[in-house]
């Protein structure tokens, strides 16, 4: 407010305003990731990566919670059974300052975690329980069987008793956590019924529904958590369970969630769009992609109708389609998307994965978009969220992230392209005299077993696009981002001095470079 008008004064009057979506989610932009190469747990050291500052800032964009990863096994002593907690006399103390440290601004702590663990035969498996420690003298656990693996069953009164016990303890043991998130079925085997919908073949589970199985599951998760801590909220968010239990089975599901666990669905995955006289399908998280697909409007309206809160699954900075950067400037899109969050009537949001959280305009942005009253005039929201960075140059500014807007529709709409082409880092691709013959890396995986991008440029289009296609669509986007970016170049003098708004135009001109880059490697 006190920035807006230029100048030190406030209006007269009051100002009332009252949030529709009460959680923004966030993951520590500073936190380390428990994956190749260094593969670290930020609950293992006594590193703190929430510091004072950081904190602050995400307070002031409205990010009121962050998402960090446990296990049951890593992190949680449980006494019905043997071989969890291992490290939990290391990693409870750690959460517990965490959580605490957050507090002081107003950020909860939610624990992320994909439970419970199936089995597996491989003793040295870090994400599944060896299923040969647990048979003998647990068989009652030993469920739905899928080759070497076999589901977590949850119909005995041991499995009840450990689900409510594991986080009945964790929430005792750390009092003010927030909440916690659960990818109940979609990302990997967990319970007898997270895999494919008719193949479960656990004597128990399989005469029920499978929604009937994940209930059960999320039931005594809840329980547990909330005799511990009543405040404390319960996200489920089944990842890509429409892959494993098709459409139908999904929004069925959505309508079987028990009280008071929240429901949330990737707000844009198996979403449609037309690109090139096309029916594109847009799987996972995008940002260039509006959204919501028609799945997820059936689940929020089948959640509604359950009585169910329903969370939004995005990725408020960026998402796949280009992560290399803080964030891509199109608060335009998320003006889109939380204007049909607020007709479904969605009530917090999810912001980011492993990526796309860096504080910026779009998280500031997705901040002032939680409010009501709402705006029901886009670019006024714009130039009201430029004005206060911007000062007279702000329409100047909307303009620009209008053409973003418009040139980042123009990608091209399809998971595996975002996952493999050179949209990311195409200025240092390998150029080759002669073929090579090796495979494109993903961007969001470390393989040491390939150092750097292959020749295969095929791997990125598959079935979805052919090469000419997809080079039209990027060079459209190319075309019009560097049209957006002329637009800030006009101003970029008068803010020789703002070392803020410079990086902003860094920032759309390293987008430009980017998309560039792309076009000539796919020339």
């Amino acid at each position: 407010l006190l920035l807006a008008p230029g100048a030190a004064v406030l209006p007269l009057g009051t100002t009332e305003t009252q949030p529709f979506v009460s959680t923004l989610l966030s993951r520590c932009l500073l936190g380390p990731i428990k994956r190749p190469p260094m593969y670290r747990d930020q609950l293992e050291d006594q590193v703190n990566y929430y510091p004072d500052e950081y904190l602050n800032r995400l307070a002031h964009e409205g990010v009121n919670a962050l998402w960090l990863t446990i296990t049951f096994r890593d992190t949680v002593p449980i006494t019905v059974l043997p071989g969890f907690g291992r490290r939990a006399d290391v990693h409870l103390p750690k959460l517990r300052e965490t959580v605490r440290r957050c507090a002081r601004y107003g950020i909860r702590i939610y624990v992320f975690f994909i439970e419970p663990t199936a089995f597996m035969d491989d003793r040295d498996n870090v994400r599944y329980l060896d299923i040969k420690t647990y048979e003998k003298d647990y068989p009652e656990l030993i469920g739905n069987r899928q080759s070497q693996m076999a589901g977590f069953c949850p119909s005995s009164e041991l499995a009840r008793s450990f689900l409510y016990e594991a986080t009945n303890t964790l929430f005792t043991q750390v009092p003010g956590l927030g909440g916690m998130i659960d990818i109940s079925v979609g990302e990997r085997f967990t319970h007898c019924a997270s895999w494919y919908n008719g193949m479960n073949n656990c004597p128990r589970c399989s005469v029920r529904k499978p929604y009937e199985v994940l209930a059960d599951v999320l039931d005594c998760l809840q329980r547990g958590m909330h005799d511990a801590n009543p405040a404390a909220e319960f996200i489920s968010w089944p990842y890509s369970q429409y892959l494993l239990w098709g459409d139908e089975g999904t929004v069925e599901a959505a309508g079987h969630v028990p009280h008071p666990v929240v429901l949330q669905h990737n707000f844009e995955s198996s979403g449609l769009a037309e690109q090139l006289g096309r029916t594109r399908r847009a799987d996972d998280y995008w940002l260039s992609y509006t959204g919501p697909s028609a799945l997820y409007r059936r689940c929020a309206e089948m959640a509604r109708q359950n009585g169910t809160r329903m969370f939004a699954k995005l990725q408020v900075g960026c998402s796949h389609e280009v992560a290399s950067v803080t964030h891509v400037p199109v608060p335009g899109i998320l003006y889109d998307k939380y204007s049909r969050m607020r007709e479904l009537g969605v009530s917090g949001a999810m912001q980011s994965w492993y990526f796309g959280n860096y504080p910026s305009l779009m998280t500031r942005a997705a901040g002032r978009l939680s409010f009501e009253p709402w705006s029901g005039d886009k670019d006024a929201f714009l130039n009201a969220l430029a004005l206060p960075d911007w000062g007279p140059h702000s329409e100047t500014v909307t303009r620009a992230w209008n053409r973003f807007q418009e040139a980042y529709a123009q990608y091209p709409i399809y998971h595996v392209f975002g996952y493999y082409a050179p949209v990311h880092d195409g200025p240092v691709w390998p150029l080759y005299l002669f073929p090579v013959d090796m495979p494109l890396i993903p961007n969001w995986k470390f393989m040491p077993e390939f150092p750097e991008h292959g020749d295969r440029i095929g791997e990125c289009l598959q079935e979805a696009f052919t090469l000419d296609e997809a080079l039209l669509l990027c060079s459209r986007m190319s075309r019009t981002w560097h049209e957006g970016l002329l637009e800030l170049e006009k101003i970029e003098p008068f803010f020789s001095q703002d070392l803020e708004r410079r990086r902003d135009i860094n920032t759309a001109r390293a987008l430009d470079i980017l998309f560039d880059s792309c076009c000539n490697i796919l020339r």
